[in-house]
C-alpha cells in the first residue's frame, strides 16, 4: 500500500495520481485513477494488456469500451469552460486535442488536474482554456462494480534478481554492524564506573586500566568501522555490477514495441536510476536497518536509567516522525515533478545530439536551445520547491 494512502485520515476518498509509462496511454492512466477512486485498484501493466493500446492512443469510444470491462458506465458530454463545475468528478476531460487528463476538482476559478503526463495541476479557467477542447467524459460504477485490488504486487527478491554473494556480505556487515553497537553502549558505562568508583575512592590504579580499556576499545572500533565500511562498498560494487548487468541483458531482448511506445531520455532515466534503487537496497535500508538496532539498544538501556526520560524522548521522536510525515506528500511531489521534468530535458538533449546536422542546415538552432533552456528550468524548480 502506497504511504499517501496509509496516512489517509478518512475525511474524503483520495484520487491516486498514476502516471503514463507510454506515450499514447494517457486514457488508460485516467481510467485507472478514477476506478482507483471508486475502490477498484489496478496497475497499468494489466490494464494496458486489457484495453489493447495501440501506438496511436485511444479515442472515446474505446475508453467507454475500456471502462466497460471495469464496470464503469461512460457519458460523453460536451460543454463549456465555465460549466466544468457541474460535472460529477473526477472525470475525464479531453485535453489539446491528443490527450486525456482528469479533472479532480473545481473551486472557484481554479482547476486541479491529475495529468497522467505532469502530475498535479493547477490553473484557473482563463489558463485551461488554451487547452481544453470542450469535451468531457463521466464514469460512474454499474450495479456489477466490485472494490477490489488488482495490482500486482512485486516481491523484493523478484526485483533484485539472481545476485552471488549478497547473503553472505549482508552476514557479515550484520556482525560488523552488532560489535560496534556493542561497543557504543559501553561507552556510557565505562563513563560511569568512573565517576562512581574512581572519582569516589580516588582509584588511580582503577583510572589506569579504564584509560588502557578505552584506548583499546577505541583502537577496535576503529578498525571494525572501516571492515564495515569496507565490506559495505565491496558489496554495493559487486551488486551494482552484477544488477546492472541483469537490467541491460533485460533491455536489450524487449520486444521493438516497448521502445517504439517511449522517448529515449525515459528509458536512459530509468536505466540510471538502477543505481539509485541498488544505493538504497544496499547503503541506505541497510544503514537504517543498523540504526533502528542502536536506537533500540540506546533506548533499553536510558529505560534501564529513568523510564520518565526515555518517555519524553519518545515523544519528542513521535512529534517529529509526525512533522516529517506531513511533509511527505508535498516532498514526493516535488520529486515525481523533477524526475518527469528530468526525462524530458534528457530525450530533448539526445535528440537535439542526433539531429545537430538538420538542426544547422534549417537554422534551427537558437529555438531549440531555447526550448531547452525552458526545459531545464522546469527540472530545477521542483528541487527548489523541495528545498524551500
Amino acid at each position: 500500500m502506497d504511504v499517501t494512502e496509509m496516512i489517509n485520515w478518512g475525511w474524503r476518498k483520495r484520487l491516486p495520481l498514476i502516471r503514463q509509462t507510454e506515450s499514447a496511454e494517457c486514457g488508460v492512466a485516467c481510467l485507472a485513477m478514477i476506478a482507483g477512486w471508486h475502490g477498484h485498484r489496478v496497475d497499468m501493466r494489466t490494464l494496458r494488456a486489457e484495453c489493447h493500446v495501440s501506438q496511436l492512443g485511444m479515442t472515446f469510444s474505446q475508453l467507454m469500451a475500456c471502462a466497460e470491462g471495469l464496470n464503469l458506465s461512460g457519458r460523453v458530454i460536451r460543454l463549456e469552460l465555465d460549466e466544468l463545475h457541474l460535472l460529477a468528478v473526477p472525470c475525464i476531460l479531453y485535453w489539446d486535442m491528443n490527450h486525456f487528463t482528469v479533472l479532480r476538482r473545481v473551486r472557484g476559478q481554479t482547476l486541479e488536474l491529475h495529468d497522467p503526463a505532469r502530475g498535479l495541476l493547477k490553473m484557473t479557467l482563463q489558463e485551461a482554456n488554451r487547452h481544453f477542447t470542450g469535451i468531457a467524459m463521466e464514469l460512474t460504477p454499474t450495479h456489477r462494480f466490485e472494490t477490489r485490488d488488482r495490482r500486482e504486487k512485486i516481491r523484493l527478491t523478484t526485483l533484485i534478481g539472481k545476485t552471488h554473494g549478497l547473503k553472505p556480505a549482508l552476514a557479515r556487515i550484520f556482525c560488523f554492524a552488532v560489535a560496534l553497537e556493542v561497543l557504543a553502549l559501553l561507552g556510557p558505562l565505562i563513563n560511569q564506573l568512573v565517576i562512581d568508583e574512581v572519582l569516589v575512592a580516588l582509584d588511580a590504579s582503577l583510572l589506569t586500566l579504564i584509560v588502557i580499556a578505552m584506548l583499546l576499545m577505541t583502537g577496535t572500533q576503529m578498525l571494525l568501522e572501516l571492515a564495515r565500511q569496507w565490506a559495505t562498498l565491496t558489496m554495493a560494487v559487486n551488486f551494482n555490477m552484477q544488477w546492472t548487468a541483469n537490467v541491460f541483458h533485460h533491455l536489450l531482448r524487449l520486444p521493438i514495441s516497448w521502445f517504439e511506445a517511449r522517448n529515449m531520455g525515459d528509458i536512459s532515466a530509468k536505466f540510471d536510476a538502477v543505481d539509485t534503487i541498488q544505493d538504497t537496497l544496499t547503503t541506505t535500508l541497510l544503514e537504517a536497518f543498523l540504526d533502528v538496532l542502536l536506537v533500540v539498544g540506546t533506548l533499553s538501556m536510558m529505560f534501564f536509567y529513568s523510564a520518565k526520560l526515555t518517555l519524553v524522548a519518545l515523544a519528542a521522536a513521535a512529534v517529529y516522525g509526525l512533522l516529517r510525515l506531513c511533509w511527505f506528500s508535498t516532498l514526493r511531489k516535488a520529486a515525481q515533478d523533477s524526475w518527469n521534468a528530468g526525462t524530458e530535458e534528457s530525450s530533448h538533449f539526445l535528440e537535439s545530439l542526433r539531429g545537430v546536422l538538420s538542426l544547422r542546415v534549417n537554422g534551427a538552432l537558437m529555438p531549440r536551445e531555447s526550448a531547452w533552456r525552458n526545459l531545464n528550468v522546469a527540472r530545477a524548480m521542483p528541487n527548489c520547491a523541495k528545498a524551500n
